[in-house]
């Protein structure tokens, strides 16, 4: 851009992006939302905070006209067009705050699991500093991956809004999707932060040994059969736990390498273990497999004989874990009834229990009939459970619950994300998760080759935490649940921005 140019952006800047935002906000506000109208012309605010804290279904609703969803797509356009405009490569520091944020940030993966509030409000916090830093640094110098990563969190938000529009869903089904567009000032933030490795590797040990302790909290005084802690359920607590427990297994071998006390290291791979075996939760080992087998060995630039011993006492405890713990017995259930895969009569079964097999089976089932019915815009985001209320009905599948008030079970998501983006927003919906997954795993595969050690690190705790990701939702919608979706988009936003900081830090 020419500095005629830029002197003539800078200028319309402040009443572009103000009415911008104005329009954005205009676009969500339905028909049974005028009468606030008169609250604002009276400068009634508390009346209004009132009715919108109150009320906020019967106020905003998804763009469902072609008027509110043309004025949210040219409002949310020139949004995006008024910080992603390049104009020089300055990188702002927050030297006296640097230490504060960055423990914010670690802090907040340390406590996503094993607190009730503390997390959400931690990332409160940090989303109102990120915006903050949005409004008040005008430049950002981004390279084209990172313009792509951002692009694809502003997609996959811009679409759900589409989605949740044609079939006008609740407003509710598109908060998860929000915080993918919550990505970018949040990236930009973690990108200014001089976060350094040794903090990192601290907070990975501090979050996989508190998901051990809170674990066996949950488990022996909380009378937890399978250990979900705050979260919403034991898949969410292990498929995290289990993530810490890799990510720890990744420092182990950074410290070793570099002759650094590894003792911390093997209590975090302990600990997180622990937890994990505390859920019962059997899709993780799948992943596990093929961690060793396809990726461990070229991302640690290690031969992996010379730690054969430590890899043989991690397997074997492994195998001592699921023997003593409930998992074997939920791998030999699901066994079980792969068995009996034809046999739906004795389906009675809770997402609590063990037998969960059957009943997903029955679910995928039905969310490949919804595909079948409406391959390209998909069925809606909140539709879900009625469609598979009308496929028992109509004896497409059977029963999941035998329950005359509640045969589908309630379930509003196909346990499965990618027949679940498939299902509910169609082709183009399945295939922007894809791009996304894959354009964080090349970002961070191409790194692994081309930094330091210890941006190399950062690159393979990234792609560790995608591929896991990767296989977690083949038996996981994690877009249905809160903190599932949080940390998932939280983690690969920080790693993505710490190594775009290591970077640019050197130029």
């Amino acid at each position: 851009m020419n500095p005629v140019n830029l002197a003539f952006f800078s200028k319309i800047r402040a009443p572009l992006l103000f009415s911008s935002l104005i329009l954005f906000i205009l676009s969500f506000l339905g028909p049974e939302g005028t009468p606030i109208k008169g609250l604002i012309y009276n400068l009634d605010f508390f009346e209004l905070f009132n009715v919108l804290s109150s009320s906020s279904e019967s106020i905003f609703r998804t763009p469902n006209t072609i008027l509110r969803f043309t004025v949210f797509s040219i409002s949310l356009f020139f949004i995006f067009i008024c910080y992603l405009i390049h104009t020089d490569n300055s990188l702002p520091k927050h030297n006296d705050n640097n230490d504060l944020y960055s423990i914010l940030v670690l802090l907040f993966i340390a406590t996503n699991i094993i607190t009730a509030n503390i997390a959400n409000i931690l990332y409160i916090l940090i989303i109102i500093l990120s915006l903050y830093y949005f409004i008040k640094y005008k430049t950002f110098g981004l390279s084209l991956p990172e313009k792509t990563l951002l692009g694809l969190n502003f997609s996959l938000f811009f679409f759900s809004v589409y989605s949740a529009s044609i079939h006008d869903a609740n407003i509710r089904e598109i908060d998860v999707y929000f915080r993918f567009l919550l990505a970018i000032p949040l990236y930009l933030f973690i990108r200014s932060i001089d976060i350094n490795i040794d903090k990192v590797i601290n907070f990975i040990h501090i979050a996989s040994i508190l998901s051990g302790v809170f674990a066996l909290y949950f488990a022996f005084f909380d009378n937890q059969s399978r250990v979900y802690g705050f979260t919403s359920t034991a898949t969410t607590y292990g498929n995290i736990s289990f993530l810490f427990a890799l990510l720890s297994l990744i420092t182990f071998f950074y410290l070793k390498k570099n002759n650094k006390n590894i003792v911390i290291s093997l209590l975090s791979i302990v600990f997180a273990i622990m937890a994990w075996s505390l859920t019962n939760n059997r899709a993780n080992l799948f992943s596990l497999i093929f961690v060793f087998i396809i990726f461990l060995h070229p991302i640690i630039r290690v031969k992996l004989d010379i730690y054969f011993k430590q890899i043989l006492l991690f397997t074997i405890f492994i195998l001592l874990v699921i023997w003593q713990s409930g998992t074997l017995s939920r791998i030999l259930s699901g066994y079980d009834d792969i068995m009996t895969i034809n046999s739906h009569e004795n389906i009675e079964t809770s997402w609590k229990d063990t037998g969960s097999i059957k009943p997903r089976l029955i679910i995928w089932q039905a969310s490949l009939n919804m595909i079948h019915k409406s391959p390209i815009i998909g069925i809606g985001l909140d539709n879900f459970n009625i469609e598979l209320e009308n496929q028992i009905i109509n004896d497409h599948i059977p029963m999941i619950r035998k329950s005359d008030m509640n045969q589908s079970g309630g379930f509003n998501h196909a346990h499965n994300q990618y027949l679940d983006s498939f299902a509910k927003t169609g082709l183009f919906g399945f295939i922007l998760l894809v791009i996304y997954l894959i354009s964080y795993f090349m970002y961070f595969y191409i790194h692994l080759k081309k930094s330091s050690d210890e941006s190399h690190l950062i690159a393979t705790l990234g792609l560790i935490t995608v591929f896991i990701y990767i296989f977690n939702m083949f038996s996981h919608s994690i877009f249905s649940h809160h903190q599932s979706t949080l940390f998932f988009i939280f983690i690969l936003t920080m790693f993505s921005a710490i190594i775009s900081r290591n970077k640019l830090s050197k130029l």
